[in-house]
């Protein structure tokens, strides 16, 4: 998906996994930690993640930018489907530069994606202030230690 400013939305097929982890692991490393308990379990969360996008039940997202050429953000999503044949988009742990620049193009791609897979919505957990960033999500859930569920109807 092309977007504006030369910032293209890239879904990373499975096999290509090994060609672009050097380019978005430690990305993705970094947010698992920042909302991990310990370095242990963020590095369990990744490397689950990583075998699910290599078994194709998970997939690896980039935005990247050609002026100069570099990846500004990645992300991994899953799709579920409840015992009642709900299907959601979840979106699991996302890293990235100048969110404001490239949000919008990424919220509009993951519903893209939501209709194509016949999901009901895109769902994640964040900070409450993603939903200033992304007033087409609404706040539909909040845990105990502050972070909000936000979700997309699409």
């Amino acid at each position: 998906m092309q977007s504006p400013d030369d910032i293209k939305i890239v879904c990373v097929p499975p096999d290509r996994l090994p060609d672009v982890w050097h380019l978005v692991g430690g990305m993705l490393l970094r947010a698992q930690l920042a909302s991990s308990t310990t370095a242990d379990d963020a590095i369990d969360k990744v490397v689950m993640g990583i075998r699910a996008i290599a078994d194709g039940t998970a997939q690896l997202w980039m935005v990247t930018a050609e002026n100069p050429p570099r990846v500004v953000s990645a992300w991994v999503t899953q799709i579920h489907q409840d015992e009642d044949g709900d299907r959601t988009v979840g979106i699991y742990v996302m890293s990235g530069m100048n969110a404001r620049k490239w949000m919008q193009e990424v919220s509009a791609a993951m519903a893209e994606f939501a209709k194509a897979e016949k999901c009901r919505a895109v769902v994640f957990w964040g900070r409450k202030a993603w939903g200033r960033l992304l007033p087409e999500f609404k706040r539909v859930d909040t845990r105990d230690d502050g972070a909000a569920l936000f979700e997309r109807a699409v």
